[in-house]
């Protein structure tokens, strides 16, 4: 083997020994609030000084593990659909060993969701435009002071 073609394998291969040992990882598990395991959780891991990101899912025990980070400070999130998202900003990542970063997740509050969807009436020959009327809404008996701009909500289309 020529002398410059072992000079660039061993080279290399320092350089590999040498990331492999300054590398770590963040690892954990997420819960609900009851403290069952949350399944296929969506974990975000950004890198707060070069905003490189990984990304993962947690298995079916909710646990969670990306290893090969350099040593940084990192912002770790975790998301699912009808939970609330959480953070944990400023986590510390070493090579020495990994750090463990658990979740807890809690359910989202019921909302009220009104869908609008256009199309035309078969009745209305002219195509006009409606508009969405809404009453009852929860803050039509809240007291007021002043003007009254819920007023607003009850308008009709003027034909």
């Amino acid at each position: 083997m020529p002398p410059r073609a072992l000079t660039l394998l061993t080279s290399l291969l320092l350089a590999h020994a040498a990331w492999a040992g300054d590398s770590g990882g963040v690892f954990g598990a997420v819960r609900d609030a009851s403290g069952r395991a949350l399944a296929d959780v969506d974990v975000q891991i950004q890198s707060e000084s070069t905003g490189a990101r990984w990304k993962t899912s947690a298995d079916q025990t909710g646990r969670y593990s990306v290893d090969g980070l350099t040593p940084g400070i990192y912002k770790v999130a975790v998301r699912m659909p009808g939970f609330r998202t959480v953070s944990k900003v400023g986590a510390v990542v070493d090579s020495s060993q990994g750090l463990r970063i658990d979740f807890e997740m809690e359910l989202l509050g019921l909302h009220e969701v009104i869908t609008v969807e256009g199309g035309g009436d078969p009745l209305d020959p002219a195509g006009g435009t409606s508009l969405v009327v809404a009453r009852g809404s929860p803050g039509a008996t809240l007291p007021a002071s002043g003007p009254d701009y819920r007023m607003l909500f009850d308008l009709r289309p003027a034909w």
